[in-house]
């Protein structure tokens, strides 16, 4: 076989896909001689943007060439990475190294081999199956009998090849092509960016759960409206996109929820601790200048920011994972950034909030312990820039580390002056009042600045799913505009909008029953809305992701 090395930089040593071929499967060489493999150097590894979606297996193969010919025999895979120190683990790609992945350097024997693909390779497209495309990989025959791009790419006219279509939402694109995953229900938004249709004038999303299919039933509606149900039979599809007859959708009461738009985590809603992944997102903080977030991201040991339309994050404290997690960072809950970028991060196993410098390096490795408490669970500043943490494990609140102004140290109760495993918390400065997540009593409390006398302005009515009542509330946002609180209503699986002075709330997200459906939650634990309250942003912890739902008035 024939290779081209360049021995002296180390960098790229180039295979000739054609003469690979030949050897496993000469009948398809002609179709794929322009294509080629440019192999890494030893100790490089791909990092896919959405592992779950991209990754097609992991097997084992004894050779970086066959794990290349595995590569050849999979039409989707045009990226491979071999670990020889890994017991010859080959691991398979869709996309690319250029908008969804790259190579990362690693400590181990692992080498990626990057399939390049040149115009020539495409130049059946359009033209009629009968006389084309059955036998090319890079090509597939469609439902009109011509030869179309292979699933998860689409057709670049600008340089006449298959792409792969782009799975992170807010990535760039073009209206006029079918260059977001469509997969995932994605479509090319006229801001020119990879998102989801949303209820409007002609279009709406439907998200599935695993193994439903949808049928669009529009036959016998006098009204104009459109029906949606669901079947057993399976797809692999899991969100679909259709255009529906009017914007006037009331065929049914869950029509009328809010449907969401996930911004952080995968779609499928399986853990990860790449750069779009969660694991077990808790308190959630959003900027009143640029609407850029933060969350907790519990299980990866990490907070992450998200700007505005990415879903790629980055890591602004903690992230060396396991086992540097039993002194760096443990079991976060709660996150506040202050108007010059610092980050506080409560961490309820490790007794402690730590403060995080803004633009972190990898150099910075510990953040400096701000305050203590035993089980630290939540956060805020007042006007005056006092600092005041919530204490899970012995029931009490305290301000700037040394005092405590709410409750009584390891002493629960339901009274006005007592706390029971309190979680959020949350200053409102328009009223100078503290609002605290009495988890255990299923209520909210309010208390004045320096008053330790506290009213209960939501819930209160033992535990339960009535709209006067709590199930362990987690967290509370308070509208500085109208007082409005939005409560994250965790065994309840819902986002409480409780206006005060009222007996009961109203829900604004969530179905009250546990799922992933575009309506529902499953745990969710953080509730911020952005500065001029037209988005209310949930961490949904149990389905790994972050939600954004467009609030009414």
């Amino acid at each position: 076989m024939l290779f081209v090395y360049q021995p002296n930089n180390g960098q790229l040593v180039v295979f000739i896909w054609s003469l690979l071929t030949l050897v496993i499967d000469s009948t398809h060489s002609d179709q794929i001689s322009q294509s080629y493999i440019v192999y890494y150097p030893n100790g490089t590894q791909y990092s896919p943007v959405n592992p779950a979606a991209q990754l097609l297996s992991t097997t084992t193969r004894n050779s970086l060439k066959l794990c290349a010919a595995a590569c050849n025999q999979n039409r989707l895979c045009r990226i491979f990475d071999y670990d020889a120190s890994a017991l010859d683990q080959c691991r398979l790609f869709e996309g690319d190294i250029d908008t969804v992945g790259s190579i990362i350097a690693v400590p181990s024997q692992s080498r990626v081999g990057v399939v390049k693909i040149f115009a020539g390779v495409f130049s059946q497209h359009g033209l009629s199956c009968q006389t084309s495309c059955y036998e090319t990989r890079y090509l597939t025959c469609s439902t009109n009998s011509t030869c179309e791009c292979v699933p998860h790419t689409y057709w670049n006219t600008s340089t006449s090849i298959c792409a792969p279509q782009l799975l992170v939402g807010g990535a760039s694109c073009q209206q006029d092509r079918s260059m977001c995953r469509e997969d995932f229900g994605y479509t090319c938004l006229p801001s020119n960016q990879c998102g989801y249709a949303t209820i409007g004038s002609s279009t709406l999303t439907v998200t599935l759960q695993p193994n439903a299919s949808v049928l669009y039933n529009t036959a016998g509606l006098s009204d104009g409206c459109t029906s949606i149900g669901t079947s057993s039979s399976t797809t692999a599809s899991t969100q679909v996109t259709t255009e529906v007859v009017t914007s006037d959708i009331t065929s049914d009461q869950t029509d009328q929820l809010p449907i969401d738009v996930t911004i952080a985590g995968y779609d499928n809603m399986t853990a990860g601790d790449d750069a779009m992944g969660l694991n077990a997102p808790r308190g959630i903080f959003v900027s009143s200048i640029n609407q850029t977030f933060y969350v907790c991201d519990s299980n990866n040991f990490r907070v992450q920011r998200f700007h505005f339309g990415s879903r790629l994050g980055t890591t602004v404290a903690g992230g060396l994972g396991y086992p540097q997690r039993n002194i760096i960072m443990n079991r976060i809950w709660n996150v506040v950034v202050d108007s010059s970028e610092y980050v506080y991060v409560t961490d309820r196993n490790l007794n402690r909030l730590t403060k995080w410098p803004p633009n972190i390096t990898v150099n910075v490795t510990q953040g400096t312990i701000a305050s203590r408490g035993i089980g630290v669970w939540g956060v805020a500043f007042d006007q005056y820039n006092n600092m005041y943490t919530s204490l899970f494990d012995t029931h009490v609140i305290i301000r700037n580390n040394n005092t405590i102004v709410i409750g009584y140290y390891n002493q629960s109760g339901n009274s006005s002056t007592y706390l029971n495993y309190p979680r959020g918390i949350f200053f409102d400065k328009t009223s100078s009042s503290l609002f605290v997540c009495d988890s255990m009593n299923h209520r909210i409390q309010k208390f004045q600045l320096n008053s330790s006398v506290g009213v209960t302005v939501a819930g209160g009515n033992g535990a339960g799913s009535n709209p006067n009542q709590l199930n362990q509330p987690y967290f509370v946002w308070v509208s500085p505009k109208n007082g409005d609180m939005y409560i994250a209503d965790t065994n309840n699986n819902r986002i409480q909008r409780w206006k005060m002075n009222d007996t009961q709330a109203t829900t604004v997200a969530g179905t009250g029953t546990a799922g992933s459906l575009p309506t529902m939650l499953r745990s969710p634990v953080g509730v911020a809305l952005n500065a001029n309250e037209t988005f209310l942003y949930v961490s949904d912890q149990g389905n790994n992701r972050v939600q954004r739902f467009e609030l009414e008035g």
